[in-house]
């Protein structure tokens, strides 16, 4: 995903986190633009805690890579394949939940 890309998806007030933005998309390989671009404005608009895990795991591994670069070689597998497909998971339950919670106010009677 581009700058442009995610500026049109979150809007114009969130363009300076792209950089942020781009470094925990690039760590859910699996994951499309358009429901991570949705729960990221989400997140920022809300206040909810949906990234938390994954920036803390993309700093982390930033910093091992920094002080040793066999061991973030070796660990990099490991931390792809559980806590990534985890919150790949888990966003997937957040979407689906935030599509169904639409569904039903659309069907909501007026007042």
């Amino acid at each position: 995903m581009n700058q442009q890309e995610f500026t049109a998806r979150v809007g114009e007030q969130y363009a300076n986190e792209f950089t942020h933005a781009e470094a925990l998309y690039m760590a859910l390989p699996n994951t499309d633009k358009d429901v991570f671009c949705a729960l990221w404005k989400l997140e920022k608009e809300t206040g909810l805690i949906i990234f938390s895990k994954l920036s803390r795991w993309v700093s982390a591994y930033k910093y091992e890579m920094q002080e040793c670069e066999t061991f973030a070689a070796f660990a990099r597998p490991f931390h792809e394949s559980k806590i990534a497909h985890e919150l790949e998971a888990e966003i997937n339950r957040m979407a689906a939940a935030i599509r169904t919670a639409a569904g039903a106010m659309n069907h909501c009677p007026s007042a």
